[in-house]
Formats: C-alpha cells, structure tokens, sequence
C-alpha cells in the first residue's frame, strides 16, 4: 500500500481569493513546488481535493476549471514536483452532496483507486472541513495558516505547506 497526501487547493497551495475563473487568475504560493517536491522525494502520492462551487454558481464552467488544473500540476512539473491527480466537488453546500469536504468521498475514492494507506497518509488544508474530512478518512491532520479555528483538532498547526511538510517528514519516520 501506498501513502499520500491530500492537499486542499484555495488558501493551502494558493492564495484564496474568492472565485478563480479563469487560469490567468491563478497563481501558486511562494515555495509550494517545493513542499511539493519534497513530499514526492519521501515516496508521497500528491493529491488536490477542492470544493468548487463555483462550478454550480455558475462562476466557471468545468472546461474552465480543467484548464486551471492543467496549469497548476505544469507548474508543479516545471518545478520537478508532481501533482497525482486532482478530485473537485462542485456543488454548494446547500445541495448537500456527499463529495464536499467535510466529507471524507474524494479522499476514500482516490485512496482507493490508488491503493492508498489512509493511516499513513496525511490532509492538509486551512479550513476546518479540511480536517474534518482528513479525520473522517483515516489520515493524520495539518491546518495551516495563522488562524486558530475553535472546536478544530489537526494532528499539527502550521504557518504554511512548507511548515506542514517539514513536520510531515518529521512525524512519518517517527512512526517507523
């Protein structure tokens, strides 16, 4: 079995900064790549799993969002990172799916699909539904930015995926 991590998109490897519609409009954060790649080198899978609404808002279509995607994991093998693949929601949270984290839908398929070992894999994400979906699928837990999120209980807080992966590194041999 393998291990992974499953990275949020808005906030966690780029700025949150509302509807990105277009891919002009996208934009990774400094040192993302090599967070990235440094997770590869470990023997990570790397995966993005984002809510979209925007797609059922009518903010972008999904013609759109795939060309975002596309340019995100070229950025990221520009860099010698890979990205695995990416898995979306796009619903709203008043449709009331059972894809959008905090479910834990997307993590259970892509673990599956991909022979995953969800007890040595890792979520990370700044938003308590990050989290929640993390835990309710098995895997160890990093909330990252600057806010403290009440009744919000990550296995590790950090500044940013830099932050995250160091301790990633860190935790995963100490569980050997």
């Amino acid at each position: 079995m393998k291990k992974a991590i499953f990275l949020d998109r808005d906030g966690t490897i780029n700025p949150d900064s509302g509807y990105i519609s277009k891919a002009e409009e996208f934009c990774l954060f400094d040192g993302v790549v090599e967070a990235v790649k440094l997770l590869n080198e470990e023997g990570y899978l790397v995966f993005v799993i984002t809510n979209q609404s925007g797609i059922n808002r009518g903010f972008i279509d999904e013609k759109e969002l795939d060309i975002i995607h596309l340019k995100m994991i070229s950025e990221f093998e520009q860099g010698g990172a890979k990205i695995h693949e990416v898995s979306y929601c796009p619903h709203r949270p008043d449709e009331m799916c059972d894809c959008r984290k905090p479910s834990p839908r997307m993590i259970l398929e892509l673990a599956e699909k991909s022979a995953i070992d969800l007890g040595h894999s890792y979520m990370v994400g700044d938003k308590q539904s990050d989290v929640e979906a993390g835990i309710r699928s098995g895997c160890r837990t990093v909330l990252i930015g600057s806010n403290l999120i009440e009744g919000c209980s990550p296995d590790y807080f950090a500044p940013d995926l830099f932050g995250a992966v160091d301790w990633i590194i860190k935790d995963s041999k100490a569980d050997i």
